[in-house]
């Protein structure tokens, strides 16, 4: 299985304050754009539809935040937190996450499409009626995830932990879970 990169500018805007930036996109109605992230923090904003494109995020902490409806377009997120972000009913397509903390992320009915997880902690990340396509789990702890009436189309689990993942209403056709610890 090829799971499309995401598509990065070599040029980013660095961006002083992601919280401004946020508050400045919501504002204006505009998507975030090839921004650069770097050790930031985002607390308790809330904001359905914000649509970010072709950002980078390092270092970066999304705390008590909420973005339904929204989405994520070749996107990289690099050692973040993303711990019980709100992301219901979004898409992401080409999106990379890479030593994060995924726990209770909040993906219910949301698209995934050419994403790739690695070595990060996504337990109890909510699932729920979403419907992932080349999507890649590699050396992630999903113990106590929820991944009911999901689409799994083309879906990776690699040397992933998933005891007590939940998989109810889940046709599990073709995803091989013999590198996992069930």
């Amino acid at each position: 299985m090829k799971i499309t990169p995401p598509r990065i500018r070599e040029e980013l805007c660095e961006a002083l304050s992601l919280t401004t930036a946020v508050f400045d996109a919501v504002g204006q109605r505009e998507d975030l754009a090839h921004f650069r992230f770097s050790h930031q923090k985002l607390e308790e904003i809330q904001a359905s539809a914000v649509e970010w494109k072709g950002c980078v995020f390092e270092n970066t902490v999304f705390q008590s935040c909420s973005f339904p409806r929204g989405g994520f377009q070749d996107c990289v997120f690099m050692n973040c937190d993303l711990s019980n972000l709100n992301l219901r009913d979004s898409s992401l397509q080409r999106v990379l996450f890479e030593n994060c903390k995924l726990t209770g992320l909040n993906l219910f009915e949301s698209y995934l499409t050419d994403v790739s997880v690695y070595r990060s902690n996504g337990k109890y990340i909510n699932l729920p009626g979403g419907k992932l396509k080349n999507v890649r789990f590699e050396n992630c702890d999903l113990s106590g995830a929820v991944f009911d009436s999901c689409e799994l189309k083309q879906t990776v689990f690699w040397n992933t932990r998933l005891s007590g993942a939940d998989f109810l209403h889940t046709r599990l056709n073709n995803i091989d879970v013999t590198t996992c610890e069930i």
